[in-house]
């Protein structure tokens, strides 16, 4: 004998599933979670693309995964994931958190404007970003003028002015990059950081190099060095690496305690003026000796 009160539940559920299919499940109720901005507001997914990655929605948007930049909004309340062309501030989609059934464009247009810029699009994220368009071959001029104005230089050069780069084209596609003042992302950096110890590295490598381009050879290997040894200006050897000029030679104690494949060539350069030759394969700067291999590539060094 069936139970009347199933009857009425399984007939009552079977109602709801038919008002469901034609009036929708209510703008209370959440579907993906995902939201993209589109030119009234913003619009939820019904469901998730693909396998229902970051990248995935990338993709469903119509745009490469190095193309768009993703933030993570960790102390939001309602957003987890924000993404947005590359270089730009422009939102292109939103992802909220479990049990956010509703997102407003004024939240999200707050939650963009507490976000740390400087560090989002600091000029090694920037140096990274450019890097894998060069690699992926999908950088285009016309995408990227839509992002940082370019400015002519050449036929095939442009100036990027909010990244202060110099965008390099082959058939409209990006094809290197360069910064304008020659520094890398690493001498960027610890510019920012300590203008004194950069303006201290800076005087002694224009004492010694001849020319604009070796200087910028031995300062960016040294801040390079900086940022690859252990603890950087804690490292325990530091002290033993202090020249006569009151600088810290960060190339040279990446060198002799870590042992990285330096050439003798380069490291020459970096050292000009300031080292001597033992033989032809061992160097001495300051209180370090320098050994390199039959192929000119660093293999030992002692005190």
């Amino acid at each position: 004998m069936h139970n009347p009160l199933h009857i009425i539940k399984k007939n009552k559920d079977k109602t709801m599933g038919i008002l469901k299919k034609i009036f929708g499940n209510g703008s209370n109720e959440r579907k993906s979670g995902i939201y993209v901005v589109e030119q009234n507001g913003l619009k939820e997914l019904d469901e998730h693309p693909g396998n229902g990655s970051i990248n995935a929605i990338i993709n469903e948007l119509g745009f490469k995964t190095n193309q768009v930049h993703t933030v993570m909004t960790f102390d939001s309340k309602n957003i987890s994931n924000i993404g947005f062309k590359i270089f730009s501030r422009q939102p292109l989609f939103a992802l909220t958190n479990d049990g956010v059934k509703n997102l407003k464009l004024q939240d999200l247009q707050k939650e963009v404007r507490q976000i740390d810029w400087d560090f989002e699009y600091s000029s090694s994220e920037i140096e990274e970003i450019l890097s894998e368009g060069v690699k992926e071959q999908n950088l285009s001029y016309d995408f990227l003028n839509t992002v940082t104005k370019l400015s002519p230089k050449t036929d095939k050069t442009y100036f990027a002015n909010s990244l202060d780069i110099l965008l390099n084209f082959e058939n409209g596609i990006l094809s290197s990059f360069s910064s304008t003042d020659g520094l890398t992302s690493d001498s960027k950096y610890l510019k920012n950081l300590n203008q004194g110890l950069f303006n201290s590295m800076m005087d002694e490598a224009k004492q010694f190099q001849n020319s604009q381009n070796d200087v910028l050879l031995e300062i960016n290997n040294q801040c390079k060095a900086l940022r690859s040894i252990p603890e950087a200006t804690n490292n325990p050897y530091l002290q033993e690496h202090q020249n006569k000029f009151g600088n810290y030679n960060f190339y040279n104690l990446w060198a002799a305690h870590y042992t990285p494949p330096f050439s003798i060539e380069e490291f020459k350069v970096v050292n000009k003026g300031r080292f001597v030759n033992i033989t032809d394969n061992q160097l001495k700067v300051d209180s370090f000796y320098y050994e390199f291999d039959e192929n000119g590539i660093l293999s030992n060094s002692w005190k």
